[in-house]
Order: C-alpha cells, then sequence, then structure tokens
C-alpha cells in the first residue's frame, strides 16, 4: 500500500483514503468530509516543502563538491557528491530503480547527516598565510629581508 493517510477506526491501522475496507481488520472504511479534506490540503503543502529543501541542499552539497574538488579535498568531494545525489529526486528515482530499494524519508535524512559528517572530517583544513593585518606573511618576510639588506 503506498502513501498511507487515514488511519481504520477499527484497529488503528494506516490505510489510502480510497480503500473500502481495512486490510488487517476488514472493517468497512467511511471518512468523514473533514478527515479527507484535511488530507488532501497538507499533504501537497508538506511534500512541495519538503522537495523545495531537498533541492536547496541538493545544491548546497554540489556546490560543497565543487570547492572540495578546487581544495583537493577528493574523499570530502565523494561524500558531498553522494549526498547530493541522494537529495535531488529525480536522482534518488534513479538510484532508487537501479539498487531496487525505496529511500523514506528517515533514510534520507540519516544518509544525508552521516555524508555531512563525513565531508567534515574528510575536508581539507583551510590555511591562511595572512597575520593579523591581512598582510601575506611571505610578503612580510620579504620586506623585513630586503630591508635588513
Amino acid at each position: 500500500m503506498t502513501d498511507p493517510e487515514i488511519t481504520c477506526r477499527g484497529c488503528g491501522t494506516e490505510v489510502h483514503r480510497t480503500d473500502s475496507f481495512c486490510p488487517k481488520c476488514g472493517r468497512k472504511l467511511e471518512w468523514t468530509f473533514e478527515e479527507i479534506a484535511e488530507t488532501k490540503v497538507k499533504k501537497p503543502i508538506l511534500t512541495t516543502l519538503i522537495v523545495i529543501l531537498r533541492w536547496l541542499l541538493g545544491i548546497f552539497f554540489a556546490l560543497l563538491f565543487l570547492g572540495s574538488l578546487i581544495d583537493h579535498g577528493y574523499v570530502a568531494a565523494i561524500f558531498s557528491l553522494l549526498a547530493f545525489f541522494i537529495l535531488i529526486p529525480p536522482f534518488t528515482e534513479i538510484i532508487e530503480k537501479i539498487l531496487k530499494i525505496n529511500f523514506s524519508g528517515t533514510t534520507i535524512t540519516i544518509l544525508v547527516i552521516v555524508f555531512f559528517i563525513g565531508f567534515g572530517v574528510t575536508a581539507p583544513p583551510h590555511t591562511s598565510n595572512n597575520n593579523a593585518a591581512g598582510v601575506s606573511t611571505n610578503h612580510a618576510q620579504t620586506f623585513e629581508n630586503q630591508l635588513t639588506d
């Protein structure tokens, strides 16, 4: 059964609103107008917000991927690329078809957290050659050497 939306009043099993009978207890299912209207309104808004959030996080991880490649952090780039593919809905569908599995929202969340932690652990550290004044220490040392000569 895909997309359960309403609970059976007899046994508490989640059932689709178009079912006539509960698959577990066999009770005839009758819904009030309010129950059906509530599921029609809340579900699309929540689904739309989740899809928008997944796209935004996917773009964020794509940018992390590019930044990791520039910094030569190849392992971190792999983690961010995996998170990108898990988050972007069209890629998730392709992965689900290839692997013959179905990612739930919880599974996607856990994988993204693991990939983000993996990215943070493997990302190369950023070093700066600038001192407090913002002047490159290499140039400052060269200048000092010129003054002493």
